[in-house]
């Protein structure tokens, strides 16, 4: 498992125009990694996807439940709330129920792509800057 910070700068370096700042909230279990004017973005980053192309599990599966506890309560209440998944060079930004089942049951590579809001085999900044111009609608 690589640093999160890394994917934190880039969000706030793309993120200038929505007001993205990176967050830390100490004492409250949970809340997500990146804040901005339409919502909350949890980031992680990893390696490499399983070798045999099994599931994906994250490190620290007690810390990361809570966090997807906490992004799926945002999101049920009408919020924007994602996790950003870099895996090696690809990009994905999951929804917070995508990422809830991520957290609790691991996901192939298949599957995340699948059910990703926006997959980048390298990173797009325009097309990620569009993501976080969007307004989520009901």
């Amino acid at each position: 498992m690589k640093d999160e910070g890394a994917v934190r700068q880039v969000l706030t370096e793309v993120g200038k125009p929505v007001c993205g700042r990176s967050i830390e909230v100490r004492g409250v279990s949970g809340v997500a990694d990146w804040n901005y004017v339409h919502g909350w973005i949890e980031c992680k980053e990893v390696d490499r996807f399983p070798v045999r192309g099994g599931p994906l599990r994250l490190p620290h599966p007690k810390r990361v439940k809570l966090q997807a506890i906490w992004l799926l309560e945002y999101w049920r209440k009408g919020g924007k709330a994602h996790a950003c998944i870099v895996v090696g060079d690809e990009w994905l930004l999951l929804d917070a129920p995508t990422f809830f089942d991520l957290a609790m049951r691991g996901m192939t590579r298949d599957e995340m792509i699948l059910r990703a809001s926006r997959h980048w085999t390298r990173l797009n900044r325009r097309e990620l800057l569009d993501f976080l111009q969007e307004v989520r609608t009901p």
